[in-house]
């Protein structure tokens, strides 16, 4: 019961401290899918307007692999290269005092993503999910979502390029627009080092981004 009430007392007063800046009250934590109306490109190219000047694009919803048919068909090999995905997504109206970011689950296996142009982010490995922070470069209205994946052959990259699986390229996993509030609890690790019938002990770790003690 002790270690219950120093977690919830231990809450209380980082929630406190975060509603301290009045500029955040209007912003709310929302998490909105965007697996919708996607644009697929089947180019290895490493150039971004390059991929913006070709024409044949097609349409696809999220998740989605370039090896959904070859990996299995009769002849062996499969595609192991890079594709561009590339999204219209329209914010009604930006909030200066929110951040925004988009989640991915998965994206197979190394990728990088661009808002309007700009690169904002990348990962490796496609088995883990990853946020991309994209405030700096989102803006009222249409923004421009491009995402390069990559999934050559590469030695260096795990899983081992020997396993007895296929490496499906693309964006695997679904996709999600999040939206929080300027100063927000972030990172949260909660573990129990020690425990037995008797008792229990809990470690809290976290990030507060932007916090200003008042």
């Amino acid at each position: 019961m002790n270690h219950l009430l120093k977690l919830w007392l231990l809450v209380f007063v980082i929630t406190a401290g975060c509603k301290s800046d009045n500029s955040n009250i209007t912003v709310k934590r929302s998490k909105t899918n965007i697996n919708q109306d996607w644009q697929y490109l089947e180019h290895p190219t490493l150039d971004i307007n390059e991929a913006l000047e070709k024409q044949d694009w097609e349409s696809v919803n999220l998740p989605h692999t370039w090896n959904a048919l070859d990996a299995t068909d009769l002849e062996p090999g499969y595609r192991r290269n890079s594709s561009w995905y590339k999204k219209d997504l329209t914010i009604e109206s930006v909030n200066i005092n929110a951040v925004y970011e988009l989640y991915f689950e998965g994206v197979n296996i190394v990728s990088e993503v661009y808002v309007n142009g700009i690169k904002v982010g990348g990962h490796i490995g496609g088995y883990i999910g990853f946020t991309v922070d994209i405030t700096d470069e989102v803006k009222t209205g249409n923004n421009k979502i491009l995402v390069r994946a990559d999934n050559s052959y590469d030695p260096e990259v795990i899983p081992s390029q020997k396993s007895d699986f296929f490496i499906y390229g693309g964006i695997t996993r679904d996709v999600w627009l999040v939206t929080l509030p300027e100063t927000h609890i972030d990172r949260v690790k909660v573990s129990t080092p020690q425990v037995s019938k008797e008792s229990a002990t809990v470690d809290v770790s976290l990030d507060i981004s932007n916090f200003q003690v008042t």
